[in-house]
């Protein structure tokens, strides 16, 4: 008597699940239905959005695993009956339900994973606020991928000045706040914005300054993270855009930065990849430090060329006649005005 009532509460519990799916399942068809209903709308009003966030709200509370999720929403926003309104309000719906998701505290953060990589796959401005809001999380891997979805955005963004303006505001805050070196290079990257120096400079000096403290205070093995900053100092016209005061405050972050990698880099038995960074981080520097100041101090990549790594103490000597050699105090060609970088870059 006994086992015929536990099967019988077993029956019951299989029972109660198979109802609960069937129920999911009949209202993610009706859903769905709703959906097909408004893609082709010339004009999607109010109701209607509520009603994509209904769909969307239902998906996420249906969230099991990234590839399926992502799907669903690839079929959806990649639909060949979708008009431009629901174009548009898809992801613009999609958005306000992650803003939102991405402000609860207790979000699941497999879920703020997959939420930031619909964001990312979704690839439109429209979902702009809740890439920034993404930018807040307190998992690292949404906020790199929210980051790159920035960077993907850099077009739509930076022909509209009220929208470039809210980016970099909130790429300031990030970076200041960022704890991760790979989201902190993701942000570099999203700064990229060529045409758009004076908005962006000062920004970039405040990241750059986190860094050289970051190292200064740390030291350690060098990850790259400045590269990003880097290839936007040299692409086309920005160095040239430069005020005489802005050029003094880069050659100041650029000359600390070149001591502390060149030293680095004299280090003995550093690993290979590592070794690959700096020679990338120490050519690009001095590449920068002949466009600015327009001429050379040291020759440093004359030593990569003859014998790199085998010549990282000659390497560092020609480091130093850039920011002085802070052993005996010789001035090197930054340590001189205009610029009056002190002496071995402290």
């Amino acid at each position: 008597m006994r086992r015929t009532v536990v099967y019988g509460l077993v029956c019951l519990v299989c029972l109660v699940g198979v109802g609960d799916s069937a129920v999911r399942a009949q209202q993610g068809n009706q859903l769905d239905s709703m959906i097909d209903t408004i893609r082709g709308m010339a004009a999607v009003g109010s109701g209607d959005q509520d009603r994509i966030r209904q769909w969307i709200t239902n998906e996420i509370s249906n969230f099991r695993e990234l590839v399926a999720f992502r799907e669903r929403f690839r079929i959806q926003a990649q639909h060949p009956g979708n008009g431009q309104a629901f174009a548009a309000q898809f992801p613009a719906q999609f958005a306000k339900v992650a803003e939102t998701s991405f402000s609860n505290p207790r979000l699941n953060p497999r879920l703020a994973w997959a939420l930031a990589q619909v964001l990312v796959d979704l690839n439109r401005v429209e979902t702009l606020p809740a890439l920034l809001s993404c930018l807040k999380s307190k998992h690292v891997v949404p906020r790199a991928l929210c980051a790159k979805g920035l960077v993907a955005q850099r077009a739509a963004i930076g022909t509209d000045a009220p929208k470039l303006a809210l980016v970099v505001k909130a790429l300031a805050d990030a970076g200041a706040a960022e704890t991760s070196s790979a989201v902190l290079g993701r942000i570099f990257e999203a700064l990229d914005y060529p045409s758009q120096v004076a908005v962006v400079f000062d920004t970039y000096i405040a990241l750059l300054d986190r860094r050289v403290s970051t190292r200064r205070r740390l030291g350690g093995i060098a990850d790259g993270v400045e590269l990003f900053a880097y290839y936007f100092l040299q692409r086309p016209g920005v160095l040239d855009g430069l005020t005489a005061a802005q050029k003094t405050q880069l050659v100041h972050r650029l000359g600390v930065l070149l001591r502390l990698d060149a030293e680095r880099y004299n280090a003995p038995n550093l690993a290979f990849e590592e070794r690959d960074i700096l020679e990338r981080t120490i050519w690009s520097l001095e590449e920068i430090l002949v466009s600015v100041v327009g001429s050379s101090g040291g020759k440093i990549r004359d030593e990569f060329q003859q014998g790199g790594y085998e010549r990282r103490a000659q390497v560092l000597s020609e480091a130093y006649k850039w920011v002085g050699d802070p052993k005996n105090q010789t001035a090197g060609v930054l340590n001189a005005a205009p610029w009056n970088l002190p002496t071995g870059a402290p």
